[in-house]
């Protein structure tokens, strides 16, 4: 799947799925983090300045954290539940990944870490 991330500054960063997992994986492998510029617009999440996520046709605003944990399936349940009712077709958070009426990940490829 081709999925774009655009910063503030309007430039846009496309991967695929595996590229995205070993770029986002940066910061927890302790290598320089993925660059994805300033952010800009509100995440559907929490609210502060995010980054637009394209893929699969579908479009969503998120945080680099809250990226790093959509792309590792590893969303906090709350956070699970503000992205499917604002973004319910959005690939990543499919029946395989998450549990539709738990919230709770699957298949996370990192902890799932407690909400702040």
């Amino acid at each position: 799947m081709n999925i774009e991330i655009e910063g503030a500054d309007g430039k846009l960063r496309r991967f695929d799925d595996d590229a995205l997992l070993v770029a986002m994986a940066g910061d927890y492998a302790g290598h320089k983090p993925l660059d994805l510029g300033e952010p800009g617009p509100a995440s559907m999440i929490s609210g502060e300045p995010g980054y637009r996520y394209r893929s699969g046709g579908v479009e969503v605003v998120l945080t680099q954290r809250e990226l790093q944990h959509l792309v590792f399936h590893a969303l906090p349940v709350a956070w699970y539940q503000r992205l499917k009712s604002a973004c319910p077709e959005l690939p990543e958070i499919g029946a395989t990944f998450y549990d539709a009426n738990s919230g709770r990940a699957l298949q996370p490829k990192v902890k799932v870490p407690r909400e702040d």
